[in-house]
């Protein structure tokens, strides 16, 4: 477990790297399509900054008290939160986090829980059955809305596209995986498929040196059916892989954000704030002397906190992060207008101009709902992306944090612990900034004469009709740099098809950014003879994919017949892993915490 830093350590520890940045020179341009694309295991999810290296030499502490100390800002820097004065008192402390790659069992056996969330008893499952929770047991509530009801089988004869945006959010298996290191079930209406699928690499192939996108298929026997219709049918499943070329960090483009900081009494704890103002460093270390940033804190009502500032200036930046303090109601329109007047008035032509929200999403005061996405989906249209993290368990809105990113060319993650902050905000801070393909569709056409029917698993909030494929006017998803996307699609074939006979072109579409427009098209086909005879026969990569995905459906519906499969694909997942992956690791683990908390499958 890492300790969350305390203000004073994260200043001092920030100041020291930023000194030896500047006498060493931390933005030397690296040949990261040569490194980590080439070997993912090596990879890992462990590049840390040098200030969080100088830190982890302090011992962690699982759950300390917090001690109170008083931060005196300089005259410029307005108090905010709860107090409004210019010098104020705020406690601090070092709870304990999960680290990311353990589960509670490979982290001494218990669970962990900084802020216990509230819970609720009866939770109505999408085939409106119950589900049989444990005693003792509870799932994390969230405003997550209903779960959506899983994509239908499809007669290939009648209709033989599968047409869907892509989607890169992560926020989905994050929340999943610290609601079972808490010893609680993730609420259904949480679980996104295609977000545990993209939150995981597969090692893919990067486009050759002239393309953005390279397309990657492989199909097998489905080895997990958790779905009762097909007793007496073996389904195959098409994995479909689209990997994105990845952007040189010296060749990043300079990057005008601003940070909107919910200091609401909701964002109190080492869990909200607390990581916040981490998330902050993290970015500020991983930025460059070119890049522009601003923020803006919401409470009662907005502040900006700091003004658009270049980063030759850190000292301003450092004294902002340490003036924020949580408390007061949740005014969050007020806080989103003042943020996109700040970045439209550093708009940088050709650049990244981009807002990070960091909440919790506890909207109760101000424009709320409809009214905020259209006010998100028009700075959209004008240039400037939007990011949201979430922050904290029991209270988080994960329904409009996801809807708002996906309606402002975003993306949406959800930050557990200072690992999950470094992955998202410094080891790909440039796939989370920086675009490579707007409006990127997908779409599958299965050969009818072949295929009886098919389904699409997962990206139920995501389909485009079949005729909008090309029609470029259709919002549809963006990829950042050396981001890959994971779609699954389960199939029945009508009989052994020849060696040389389609059964699936898949095409991508999409546009290039700051390219006036210029549209281009991508495709592929899988034929009978590269199918693969067994799901033990498919590469490691697919069958974690499918077992990936077979985990997330029965947290959908902890009442499916797959449930009965979990050991099984806790099992498949781990060979998968075979040769050491610690996030295939994690998340055998998060299916053992799974299966253990749901119990043994009753029969029905």
């Amino acid at each position: 477990m890492l300790p969350i830093p305390s203000v004073p350590h994260l200043r001092a520890a920030l100041m020291t790297a930023l000194a030896l940045c500047a006498l060493s020179g931390c933005h030397q341009p690296r040949d990261v399509r040569n490194s980590s694309l080439a070997d993912p295991e090596a990879q890992g999810r462990d590049h840390r900054p040098a200030f969080v290296e100088a830190e982890e030499q302090e011992e962690a502490v699982p759950s300390e008290p917090a001690v109170a100390r008083t931060i005196v800002a300089p005259s410029h820097i307005p108090r905010v939160g709860g107090g409004g004065t210019s010098t104020g008192t705020m406690s601090t402390g070092t709870g304990g986090m999960s680290s990311r790659g353990m589960g509670a069992a490979q982290a001494g056996g218990r669970a962990r829980s900084l802020d216990p969330p509230d819970r609720f008893v009866h939770v109505i499952a999408a085939d409106g059955s119950g589900i049989a929770v444990p005693d003792g047991q509870a799932i994390t509530q969230t405003s997550a809305g209903a779960t959506a009801p899983a994509n239908p089988w499809t007669d290939a004869r009648q209709d033989a596209l599968a047409t869907f945006a892509v989607d890169v959010d992560t926020a989905s298996y994050t929340i999943a995986r610290a609601t079972l290191d808490s010893g609680q079930l993730p609420a259904p209406g949480t679980v996104r498929v295609e977000e545990f699928l993209n939150s995981l690499d597969y090692g893919y192939a990067p486009p050759d040196d002239h393309s953005v996108f390279a397309i990657d298929l492989e199909s097998a026997p489905a080895e997990f059916v958790v779905d009762p219709g097909l007793a007496t049918e073996q389904p195959q499943i098409l994995r479909v892989g689209l990997q994105g070329f990845e952007i040189d960090p010296g060749d990043r483009a300079p990057a005008n954000l601003v940070f909107l900081v919910d200091t609401s009494g909701s964002m109190q704890g080492p869990d909200r704030l607390g990581l916040v103002r981490y998330a902050l460093g993290v970015v500020l270390a991983s930025l460059g002397p070119d890049d522009t940033l601003s923020i803006v804190t919401y409470a009662g009502r907005a502040t900006t906190l700091l003004s658009p500032t270049r980063l030759e200036d850190r000292g301003a930046v450092l004294a902002a992060i340490d003036a924020l303090e949580a408390g007061g109601s949740t005014n969050g329109a007020d806080g989103v207008r003042t943020a996109y007047e700040l970045a439209r008035a550093a708009y940088v032509t050709g650049g990244i101009n981009r807002v990070i929200w960091c909440t919790d999403g506890d909207l109760n005061v101000g424009l709320t709902g409809d009214s905020l996405l259209r006010l998100i989906e028009e700075n959209g249209r004008a240039g400037i992306a939007l990011t949201t993290l979430g922050f904290g368990r029991g209270n988080l809105n994960d329904r409009d944090l996801e809807r708002f990113a996906d309606h402002a060319d975003g993306n949406y993650h959800f930050i557990d612990s200072r690992n999950e902050a470094l992955h998202v905000l410094s080891d790909e801070l440039v796939g989370t900034l920086e675009v490579i393909g707007r409006d990127v569709k997908i779409q599958v056409e299965f050969d009818p004469a072949v295929v009886s029917r098919y389904r699409l698993i997962g990206y139920e909030n995501r389909a485009v009709a079949d005729v909008d494929f090309r029609n470029d006017a259709v919002d549809a998803g963006e990829v950042g740099s050396g981001h890959s996307v994971t779609a699954l699609l389960e199939y029945t074939l009508r009989a052994r098809p020849a060696a040389d006979a389609v059964i699936a072109t898949t095409r991508v579409r999409y546009e290039l950014p700051d390219s006036n427009g210029e549209v281009r098209e991508i495709s592929r086909e899988i034929r009978g003879g590269e199918l693969r005879s067994s799901f033990d026969s498919a590469s490691p990569s697919y069958r974690l994919a499918v077992s990936t995905a077979a985990f997330a459906q029965v947290l959908r519906s902890p009442t499916s017949r797959g449930r009965s499969q979990l050991p099984a694909v806790e099992q498949a997942i781990r060979a998968a892993a075979a040769g050491g992956s610690l996030q295939r690791e994690e998340l055998a683990a998060m299916v053992s915490q799974a299966s253990a908390l749901l119990g043994p499958a009753v029969a029905r």
